[in-house]
């Protein structure tokens, strides 16, 4: 994500609002450039009731090649292209399922249709560890009503590194079915070398 959005330059410029013009449409640029990105790692503490519950690595090569490790079972997956490859138990990565040849089209689809239902968008500026970052918020509803999937409601918060314009932290904390389940997600940029199966 290198591009530069003009409203968060003034915001940047005016020193931070809790607010200001183009919010919701930063916030929706910044989900589209996620699906754009190469060179990531991911590193994801999930907690339930606030008690930590798994640990997750994520290597992007880009949004259709990844492998992904569990710390606590050990599970090993890797997606390159439409398939899917699986290891368990330390054992040797062997295929799992062929995706539809569509699947990409369909993701980024979806991805589209979930950026313009966001509400509550926050946009202002948060020190973490002695660095400000510009910090972006919004809420988003899945499911419920007649969809036969159980409601959830998540609070999805990004930190930006004003220096490169690319996310460094993310939060978010979904509440479905009367349990919170929240991720903390620290992210570096890196060449990425997936493992060959």
């Amino acid at each position: 994500m290198r591009v530069v959005l003009l409203s968060t330059l003034i915001f940047t410029l005016l020193g931070g609002a809790s607010a200001f013009a183009g919010c919701r449409e930063d916030i929706q640029a910044l989900m589209k450039a996620s699906e754009e990105e190469t060179n990531f790692r991911l590193e994801t503490e999930m907690l339930m009731g606030g008690r930590p519950v798994q640990h997750t690595v994520q290597y992007y090569k880009d949004y259709s090649h990844f492998y992904q490790e569990v710390k606590e079972t050990g599970v090993k997956w890797l997606l390159l292209g439409n398939q899917e490859y699986m290891a368990t138990d330390g054992g040797a990565l062997t295929p799992y399922q062929t995706r539809e040849p569509d699947w990409l089209e369909k993701s980024l689809a979806a991805g589209k249709l979930s950026r313009e239902t966001i509400s509550e968008p926050e946009c202002g500026t948060e020190t973490r560890d002695g660095k400000d970052y510009l910090k972006y918020a919004h809420t988003q509803v899945n499911g419920g009503g007649d969809t036969g999937i159980p409601e959830s409601v998540t609070r999805s918060t990004v930190w930006v590194d004003p220096d490169t314009g690319k996310p460094a932290f993310r939060n978010m904390v979904t509440d479905v079915g009367g349990q919170q389940i929240e991720s903390n997600i620290t992210i570096f940029y890196e060449e990425i070398t997936l493992p060959t199966p």
